[in-house]
């Protein structure tokens, strides 16, 4: 994201997030070009704040529909729609090598748009289709597999790096990686998805989850589930020493508990104890 900011010459500003991941004080942030509206983990943003801070700017309102593939409003109307531009990150909902999608919302943007990128049946690497037969076993016998496929690659990685997880690269704030054009199994996936199927199972995925946490010293950041979000995954606010205990208690579901998000350079050092301890229950 942040390379995209920096690639057209603008400056990123922040924002501060409630523990509920809502925009603190927007109505006292300084003017931009542009405001990003995030759907965190697919729950719909009350875009209310963010109207009446394009009002006072004249900022353009862009949803950030990265992890609300599915995922729709009470009256039914689907994320990344609800603002002159969206955008959707489906690789982040499924184990693809690319794929994402800009929604145009607004005519006067339409001439703006650049054509659909061509698409590309190039090999995929080794890492990802591991990744990918490794989580449908998991998912269909129960067994860790993916776990197991994990935990090796981090011992693998630390011994590399001396960091389990990969180290953030100060570089990728600034500049964007080479065109990829987007690979023919965003289509093939789009062609045999079932969105009703899938969304039933992570529904029942975030109820699941919910309930094996319910009694851990942790704060559940959406503890509701509206009918027509469909999950990316389910977000905790936890101390690093309790997530063990996170981990213990979803043994045997088709999960994976990360740490989010990647900090920014400029306000990593700085950053309130809140967003250090932002973790996803991430549904395989």
């Amino acid at each position: 994201m942040l390379g995209s900011i920096h690639s057209l010459g603008a400056e990123p500003v922040f924002y501060e997030v409630t523990p509920t991941l809502a925009p603190r004080d927007l109505d006292q942030a300084q003017p931009a070009k542009a405001v990003l509206a995030v759907n965190y983990f697919g729950f719909p943003q009350d875009l209310e704040p963010f109207g009446l801070y394009s009002q006072r700017t004249g900022a353009v309102v862009i949803e950030d529909n990265a992890h609300g593939f599915l995922s729709k409003t009470e009256d039914g109307q689907l994320l990344g729609t609800r603002t002159d531009l969206g955008i959707v990150s489906i690789r982040k909902t499924f184990r693809l090598q690319n794929g994402a999608a800009l929604y145009v919302n607004n005519a006067h943007y339409v001439a703006l748009a650049q054509p659909q990128l061509p698409f590309t049946n190039s090999r995929q690497s080794l890492g990802l289709l591991l990744r990918n037969a490794s989580t449908r076993i998991q998912r269909s016998t129960h067994l860790p597999v993916f776990s197991l496929l994990q935990f090796l690659i981090r011992l693998y990685r630390q011994a590399r790096t001396g960091s389990k997880i990969p180290l953030s690269d100060p570089a990728s704030e600034k500049t964007l990686p080479a065109p990829t054009a987007p690979h023919q199994s965003l289509q093939r996936l789009l062609s045999t998805l079932d969105p009703e199927r899938e969304s039933v199972r992570r529904k029942d995925l975030y109820i699941t989850v919910g309930k094996r946490l319910s009694n851990l010293p942790i704060t559940h950041v959406f503890p509701a589930l509206p009918p027509a979000v469909v999950p990316y995954g389910y977000p905790i606010i936890a101390a690093e020493g309790s997530i063990e205990r996170v981990r213990t208690s979803l043994r045997g579901l088709s999960v994976e508990v990360i740490h989010w998000p990647d900090l920014p350079g400029a306000i990593c050092v700085n950053a309130e104890h809140m967003y250090r301890n932002i973790w996803v229950v991430n549904f395989l």
